[in-house]
């Protein structure tokens, strides 16, 4: 029931108020330690690098960016989301107002009702943030088997997503191709 919360570089309200809550449930989240890996082949140049961190954890929270710009009038979505599609990873965006049904627009699926998102349709950070935290706590109230239920249960989205990751990847460089031509 590990998360992961990479907050070296926090520069933001919302980085703030998620690393001081991964300070208070220290047991949910992954930190910059090398206590996370047990590998004998861990090396000080292999610190809590991606993908490694990602495959320590079951689910992630993604700080997006420019969630605290609330006069951006679109979702900003970026690699942090897409990274964790790439590695099948279910996750919670912490990000701008409607960023998840951005995501859906984009052929996405999302984890409602698995994982309650109705936080992405709030208005202000500070509310989304709060409704997260909500999340983030009943998460960590479920036992053992609620838990690999959860897991289990999120394997369709994650192939999916995968899946329609890759497709667009293809259409994407498919088109810059026939850009050669012009």
């Amino acid at each position: 029931k590990r998360f992961l919360l990479l907050n070296a570089h926090m520069d933001y309200p919302v980085a703030q108020v998620f690393a001081k809550y991964a300070s208070e449930y220290t047991d949910m989240f992954l930190d910059s330690s090398n206590d996370v890996y047990n590998s004998p082949t861990w090396r000080p140049s292999k610190f809590l690098e991606l993908p490694e961190a990602l495959h320590a954890t079951d689910i992630n929270v993604v700080l997006e960016a420019y969630v605290d710009h609330e006069v951006i009038e679109y979702p900003f979505i970026t690699e942090k989301t897409y990274r964790n599609i790439k590695y099948k990873k279910p996750f919670i965006i912490m990000g701008n107002k409607y960023s998840l049904l951005s995501l859906r627009k984009l052929g996405y699926k999302t984890f409602d009702p698995l994982i309650n998102e109705s936080y992405d349709t709030l208005g202000t950070s500070k509310h989304r943030s709060k409704e997260v935290l909500k999340e983030l706590n009943r998460l960590s109230q479920m036992n053992n088997y609620e838990w690999d239920d959860l897991m289990i249960q999120c394997k369709p989205v994650l192939e999916h997503n995968y899946n329609n990751l890759l497709k667009r990847i293809k259409q994407t460089k498919d088109w810059l191709e026939g850009l050669k031509d012009l």
